[in-house]
C-alpha cells in the first residue's frame, strides 16, 4: 500500500536498513553547535537534508517550510524546531491530525512559540499527531501513523499523541520539538523514540495558540535529543540560566510500591532496576512512596468519566461541527461515550482532581524525586492498532504510568535507559514537585551521564 499525501508518496510496509548515508549529526548538543559553528545555518541545512531524505519513509512531518533566515540572536539561534500540529504558528496551517485545516485562532503563534523565536529558534515544520491529540500510541488513520525509527523491519508505533514530533527529533528532521502533554503525550513518544520528553508544571508555560484537549491537564512540552539541550531550551522559555547537573549521591528518590508495577514487562523492569542499582552505587538513597496517594489516583482515573473526551465533544459541537462529522471511528466512539455526561459530573470530577494537586507533596515525603518507568509496555506493531480492542488496550497501557504526574500537576520527564527485545528504547520517568522544573532537568542531566553506556540516543540511530 502506498499513501500519497500533499504530493509525497509513502510506503508504510517498506523496510529501511539505515537512516541516511550522512547519519551522524554535525554536533552532539546545541551548546557544541553554538561554540564551534561558523555558519548559523549549519543545523538548519542538516535537518533540511534529513527531512528530504527520511520523511517519505517515516512520515513524521506534515508541512515543512524552508527558513528565510537563521533566527534572532539568542541562545537558540539557528536551531530548527518542529511543532506538533495542534500548535498554531503564523504561516502554517493547523490540522491537529484531522482531515482538514482548522480555522483561526488555531493557526496563530501563541506566546510560547514567540518566546522560542525570540530566543533564536526557527520553526521549520509542523509534525503529525494523533487525531485531536487523542491516544497514547500515535495511531492516525487519516494521514498514516509515523514510523518508530528504532525497528527497521516492523512498522511500530512511535507513541502519542506527539508522535511525529518525537520521530522528527529522533531522526534529525528537527533538532527539537514542542508537543503537548495531557496524560503523557510528550513523555510516551519520547520514551519509545529514544528522546528526552519534558512535561512542565501545569500552568508554568503559556498555552495560548494551542488547540486544547483538556485545559485542566494540558501543558506544552519539549522533546529533545538529550537532557543538556532540554536544559537550554527550557531555560530559554523560562528566561533563566540553566542549572548545573546535580550530585546524584546527595539525592533521595521515592519509587512506587511493587504492587503498582506488576503489569510492567520484564525487560522494562530490568532496565529500571539497573538504574536503581547504579544510583545506589553513587550513594543515592531510596524509599517507597506511600500507597494511598497512588491508589487514590488510580481509583479516580479508572472510575471516569474521561473529562478530556467530554471537553472535546463539547468543543467539536460548539466550535468545530464540520470536523465532528469527519472524525475517525476510534475518536467518534470515545466522543459518543462521553457526549451526554452531565455538567455536574464534570464539575465534581474537576473538584476531586483539584484536591490531588493540593496534596501532591504526598508523592515525595522527604524524597527529592519520584522514579518509575515511563511506560509499562513497549511499542506495539501499528498493524495491531486497527483493531478496536488492541487500540484501546495499548493506548491505555502506554499512558498508565504517565497519567499519575498529570493528575497531580507535577513536572515530569522521560529519558532513555535501555532497549527492549525489539530494539525499541525504554524510558525512565522522573517526577518532581510543582515548579521544581529546573532542578528536575538538572537531575536528568546527571542521570543521562550515568546511563550513557547503555542508553540509546538519536545520535546512534
Amino acid at each position: 500500500m502506498v499513501i500519497t499525501f500533499h504530493g509525497r508518496s509513502w510506503n508504510p510496509t517498506q523496510t529501511m536498513t539505515s537512516l541516511s548515508p550522512d547519519a551522524n549529526a554535525p554536533f552532539a548538543t546545541i551548546a557544541e553547535f553554538r561554540s564551534h559553528t561558523r555558519a548559523h545555518s549549519e543545523l538548519l541545512d542538516w535537518c533540511a537534508a534529513r527531512h528530504r531524505d527520511l520523511n517519505p519513509h517515516f512520515n513524521a512531518i506534515r508541512t515543512y517550510r524552508s527558513p528565510e533566515g537563521c533566527g534572532e540572536d539568542g541562545p537558540l539561534r539557528g536551531v530548527p524546531v518542529t511543532l506538533k500540529d495542534n500548535i498554531g504558528a503564523d504561516s502554517f496551517d493547523t490540522w491537529a491530525g484531522t482531515t482538514a485545516p482548522l480555522p483561526t485562532p488555531w493557526t496563530e503563534s501563541g506566546e510560547l512559540v514567540k518566546r522560542l523565536q525570540h530566543a533564536g529558534a526557527v520553526v521549520t515544520s509542523k509534525s503529525h499527531c494523533a487525531e485531536f491529540a487523542f491516544g497514547g500510541s500515535g495511531f492516525n488513520p487519516h494521514h498514516g501513523t509515523p514510523r518508530n525509527p528504532w525497528d527497521r523491519h516492523i512498522h511500530r508505533a512511535p507513541g502519542g499523541s506527539s508522535s511525529g514530533t518525537a520521530v522528527a527529533v529522533a531522526t534529525g528532521m528537527a533538532w527539537f520539538g514542542i508537543g503537548t502533554d495531557t496524560g503523557g503525550s510528550v513523555r510516551v513518544p519520547a520514551s519509545l523514540c529514544g528522546c528526552v520528553g519534558f512535561r512542565p508544571t501545569h500552568g508554568r508555560w503559556p498555552s495560548d495558540g494551542i488547540l486544547p484537549l483538556s485545559r485542566f491537564y494540558d501543558v506544552p512540552g519539549v522533546i529533545a535529543r538529550n537532557a543538556t539541550d532540554l536544559g537550554l531550551i527550557a531555560s530559554a522559555i523560562d528566561r533563566v540560566n540553566p542549572r548545573r547537573p546535580l550530585d546524584l549521591g546527595e539525592l533521595r528518590f521515592n519509587e512506587l510500591p511493587s504492587a503498582f508495577l506488576a503489569d510492567c514487562e520484564p525487560v522494562i523492569t530490568s532496565a529500571f532496576e539497573r538504574v536503581r542499582a547504579r544510583l545506589s552505587q553513587h550513594g543515592a538513597t531510596f524509599s517507597i512512596a506511600p500507597a494511598n496517594p497512588i491508589s487514590d489516583a488510580i481509583t479516580m482515573l479508572d472510575e471516569g468519566p474521561n473529562t478530556a473526551a467530554v471537553a472535546m465533544a463539547r468543543r467539536l459541537e460548539s466550535e468545530l461541527p464540520e470536523w465532528l462529522a469527519r472524525t475517525s471511528p476510534h475518536v467518534r466512539r470515545l466522543i459518543d461515550a462521553h457526549w451526554h455526561i452531565p455538567e455536574e459530573a464534570v464539575v465534581a470530577r474537576h473538584e476531586r482532581a483539584s484536591a490531588f494537586r493540593v496534596r501532591h507533596d504526598e508523592l515525595f515525603g522527604r524524597a527529592d524525586f519520584l522514579l518509575l518507568p515511563t511506560c509499562p509496555v513497549g511499542a506495539p506493531a501499528v498493524a495491531m492498532l486497527s483493531s478496536d480492542t488492541y487500540y484501546e488496550r495499548y493506548s491505555n497501557a502506554l499512558l498508565r504510568y504517565t497519567v499519575l504526574p498529570s493528575l497531580y500537576g507535577c513536572c515530569a520527564l522521560s529519558l532513555p535507559i535501555g532497549r527492549d527485545q525489539h530494539g525499541v528504547p525504554i524510558g525512565l520517568q522522573v517526577v518532581a514537585r510543582h515548579n521544581d522544573d529546573q532542578r528536575l532537568i538538572a537531575c536528568a542531566r546527571s542521570l543521562e551521564t550515568m546511563m550513557a553506556d547503555v542508553a540509546p540516543s538519536p545520535n546512534s540511530l
